[in-house]
Parts: C-alpha cells; structure tokens; sequence
C-alpha cells in the first residue's frame, strides 16, 4: 500500500517537474543546442509517457477492483447472516 502512495507521489512530482521544464523552455545551464532534442531522446520520452500511463491504468484497475472486492466481502457477510 505504501508503494502505491509513493508511485502516485512519484508520477505527480514527474509531472510537474515537466510542466516546470516545457514553461521554462531550458533548464538552467543548458544552451539552446543542449536543450534541443535528439530522435533517441525523444523516443525515450515517448516510451516513458506509455510506461507511466500503462503504470496508472494498473494502479486504477487495482483500486477499482480493491472496491469490488470490499463490495463483494460485504455482500458475503449479509448472506452469512440471514
């Protein structure tokens, strides 16, 4: 459960730090030819968006299927009792 809190943590902060990057333009340092991507570069990045919307689709199935499961645990229990 913990892990889960830190990938959702984790995949935020990522999130911002990019917001922050595309806003400023460079990171600071970095001359324009640096900054500039290069086709291995931007195929990474592509792979990582699909990594990271492949890991939220997981973590989504899981927490919609953690509610089955409490649903369906409740259910048993009304049964058991009548």
């Amino acid at each position: 459960m913990l892990y889960l809190e830190y990938f959702r943590n984790n995949l935020s902060l990522q999130d911002e730090d990019n917001r922050v990057n595309e806003e400023n333009g460079l990171v600071s340092g970095q001359s324009s030819k640096e900054n500039r991507p290069t086709s291995s570069r931007i195929d990474f990045e592509v792979i990582q968006r699909n990594r990271l919307c492949v890991y939220q689709q997981i973590l989504q199935s899981y927490e919609e299927l953690k509610i089955h499961s409490k649903n369906l645990r409740e259910e048993k229990e009304k049964i058991l009792r009548c």
